[in-house]
C-alpha cells in the first residue's frame, strides 16, 4: 500500500502533540522578589518586564539606600522574565529571573555575578551557569520537570546538542503534557527527526537532473552514499563546497564505494545550474522544484539547510548532520582506506 508522503507526516505531527495542557496559574498565590544590589546610586529602580515580541512592563520598584528592594504580584505563565535595574545616568542591567506564581526568590549580586535563591528554577540556572556544554544534559536531566527545561533544551539544540539526548528529553516533556511555546518547537523537531533517525529505511527520492533525466536514490544501493540538501541560496551550504574538508573526502573515497546524491532546494532552476557549474559537484545532482516544501523536503523532515545524511549500502540512516573531519573519519570507519 502507498501513503502519500505528506499524509505520512501530517499523521506523525499529530502524534507528537501533548496529551494534556500546562496548569493555569491564575489559582497560585502570587510571585515574591526581595533583592540587594550594590552598588547603587540614589534615584536606582528596578522593573520587571516580560518580553514575547513586545516588551510589557509588570512592576517596578525603588532600591532604597542599601540597595534593597521587594517585588510582589503575579506573572501571567511561568517563564524568564526580567530584571532591570536602572540606574540614573548609567546603562540599564538586566537579570534574568525564572518566575512562576509560587515564587519566592532572593536576589544578591557581587563581583561575580548575580545570585538567585529560592526555587529550583533559580537552582537550576545556577546550575547551568556554573555547567560546562558536556555537563548540561546531564543538569537538564535532572530538572526536566522544570517549567525552564524546554527552553533551555529548545537553546541547547541549536548549540548543538546530541540527537539521542533532544529525542528523550523531548519525550518526556510530551508525556507530561508540556503545552509551552519552546516544548511545542521540540515536538516539531522531534518529528522531522524520527524520519530519519539512525537505523531509518529512507523513502526513495526520484528527480531529475540537470538535463532532465530522472535518478532515483535507491539506483545507488550497495553503496555508502552521503545524502545533502541543499540550495543556491544557503551560503553555509554553498561553503561547505568548496572546503577543502569536503574536497578531501571526494578524492579520497571516489572509486571505493562512496556515492554522493544531492537534492537541491532551489525553485528557480537557473539559480541551481548557476551553483551546480560553480560548485562543481560530485555525482547525482537533482532538484525538488517546490523548494522546502516539496514532498522530499517533508518526508526527510528537511527544516534547515545545509542537511546531510550518510547510508548504509542497503539504504539505512548511518549519521546525520556530519561535517569536515567528523564527516570524513565517520566515512573512513565504513570504507577502509588501505
Amino acid at each position: 500500500m502507498r501513503i502519500s508522503l505528506l499524509l505520512l507526516s501530517g499523521l506523525l505531527l499529530l502524534s507528537c502533540r501533548p496529551a494534556t495542557q500546562a496548569p493555569s496559574e491564575a489559582s497560585a498565590t502570587g510571585y515574591e522578589i526581595q533583592g540587594s544590589i550594590r552598588p547603587t546610586a540614589p534615584q536606582s529602580r528596578v522593573v520587571l518586564e516580560q518580553q514575547v515580541g513586545s516588551t510589557t512592563r509588570l512592576d517596578s520598584a525603588a532600591l532604597d539606600a542599601n540597595g534593597r528592594f521587594t517585588l510582589r504580584g503575579q506573572v501571567p505563565a511561568p517563564g524568564l522574565y526580567r530584571l532591570v535595574l536602572r540606574v540614573p545616568g548609567a546603562d540599564a542591567r538586566i537579570f534574568l529571573v525564572p518566575l512562576d506564581n509560587h515564587a519566592h526568590l532572593t536576589l544578591t549580586t557581587d563581583a561575580g555575578g548575580a545570585h538567585w535563591q529560592g526555587s529550583p528554577e533559580a537552582d537550576f540556572m545556577q546550575a547551568l551557569t556554573r555547567a560546562t556544554p558536556a555537563e548540561k544534559p546531564r543538569i537538564v536531566r535532572r530538572y526536566a520537570t522544570s517549567y525552564l527545561a524546554p527552553s533551555v533544551v529548545w537553546d541547547l539544540s541549536a548549540a548543538g546538542a546530541p540527537d539521542d539526548f533532544l529525542d528523550s528529553i523531548t519525550t518526556r516533556f510530551r508525556l507530561a503534557g508540556d503545552s509551552s511555546r519552546a516544548a511545542f518547537g521540540l515536538y516539531q523537531w522531534q518529528c522531522a527527526y524520527r524520519l530519519t533517525a539512525p537505523g531509518t529505511q529512507v523513502p526513495e527520492i526520484a528527480l531529475p537532473t540537470a538535463n532532465g533525466k530522472t535518478v532515483k536514490l535507491s539506483s545507488l544501493r550497495g553503496q555508502y552514499v552521503l545524502l545533502d540538501f541543499w540550495a543556491s541560496w544557503c551560503g553555509p551550504c554553498r561553503e561547505e563546497h568548496h572546503s577543502p574538508e569536503l574536497q578531501k573526502i571526494h578524492r579520497l573515497f571516489r572509486g571505493r564505494g562512496l556515492a554522493y546524491y544531492g537534492v537541491s532546494l532551489d525553485e528557480e532552476a537557473a539559480k541551481w545550474r548557476r551553483a551546480l557549474a560553480t560548485d562543481s559537484l560530485p555525482g547525482v545532482q537533482v532538484r525538488a522544484a517546490e523548494g522546502e516544501q516539496s514532498a522530499v523536503a517533508r518526508a526527510f523532515g528537511v527544516t534547515t539547510l545545509p542537511f546531510n545524511l550518510l547510508l548504509d549500502p542497503e539504504g539505512r540512516v548511518l549519521a546525520r548532520n556530519l561535517h569536515g573531519h567528523t564527516l570524513g573519519s565517520r566515512i573512513a570507519s565504513y570504507i577502509p582506506l588501505d
